[in-house]
């Protein structure tokens, strides 16, 4: 009865506060461009002022929530109070409640909210250090969105970061290869020096077209794709000077290569070095 109590006081602020629009903050959806929630939708309106006030009351009594299209809006209402949160154990919190409503059904109507909470879910694990937790919502990042490429290469980035930064360098190294043959990227596990200077010579080369100026001129990379692609090569970088010294020319040749190729992104002055 409490926990149904708390659920209406959030029901009637959610109602007060829905004509009071703010900015959607979903940072996991397929387009950067499409909002985690829909434009219109009654958490659509949910302001600052009201958000949080609004998830407290909901996560006291969302068990409580018997229809799917209120399961759903709680959820949405959850993820958004776990991104603007500053505390990120408050924002696990916020989290574990979007997991508990999350169906095996949403994957097909409502993708992106479902994509934003397991994401959402394993960066705050890492960030608090739990490893397995993580885990847990990246293996749900790769049954579901297998056709995604971005998707599972982000999930990817964020195993390989959270490892490295707990000294796992090995198995940071393992799975950074794995995402790089998923890139089309293969490293020769047994390189010898004629193919560095090989490959040293044929990027010389290469690099000879290229002027300040032309460098200068080059697009932003906006695809999400390949700058995911670009982080993960730049973080094996920095692993392989741990775990395998001998690769490290060949993660900077090809960090310069894609470079060059796409254009300028937050690698390029790393390949450019």
């Amino acid at each position: 009865a409490k926990g149904a109590y708390h659920l209406q006081i959030g029901r009637i602020l959610l109602q007060a506060g829905k004509n009071l629009r703010v900015p959607n903050r979903s940072v996991h959806s397929r387009s950067r461009k499409r909002p985690s929630w829909p434009p219109g939708s009654m958490e659509d309106g949910v302001h600052n002022r009201y958000l949080f006030t609004i998830a407290v009351q909901f996560a006291r009594g969302y068990k409580s929530i018997t229809l799917p299209s209120e399961k759903i809006s709680a959820a949405r209402i959850f993820v958004a109070a776990g991104h603007r949160s500053q505390d990120a154990l408050a924002s696990k919190d916020f989290y574990t409640r979007a997991r508990d409503l999350l169906d095996i059904s949403w994957w097909k109507e409502e993708f992106n909210l479902c994509v934003d909470i397991s994401m959402s879910s394993a960066e705050n694990a890492a960030v608090l250090g739990l490893v397995d937790e993580m885990k847990a919502n990246l293996s749900v990042i790769h049954e579901y969105c297998r056709g995604e490429k971005a998707l599972v290469l982000r999930a990817y980035l964020i195993e390989i970061k959270s490892l490295y930064a707990r000294d796992m360098s090995k198995e940071a190294y393992e799975i950074g290869m794995r995402g790089l043959e998923l890139c089309g990227i293969r490293i020769p596990r047994n390189v010898f020096m004629p193919k560095i200077i090989a490959g040293l010579a044929r990027t010389r080369t290469m690099m000879k077209k290229y002027d300040h100026e032309s460098v200068l001129k080059m697009p932003v990379v906006e695809d999400e794709e390949t700058i995911v692609k670009l982080q993960i090569i730049a973080q094996m970088a920095f692993i392989s000077v741990d775990v395998n010294r001998k690769v490290l020319p060949f993660m900077c040749i090809i960090a310069l290569r894609l470079s060059m190729r796409e254009g300028i992104s937050e690698v390029t002055p790393t390949a450019l070095a």
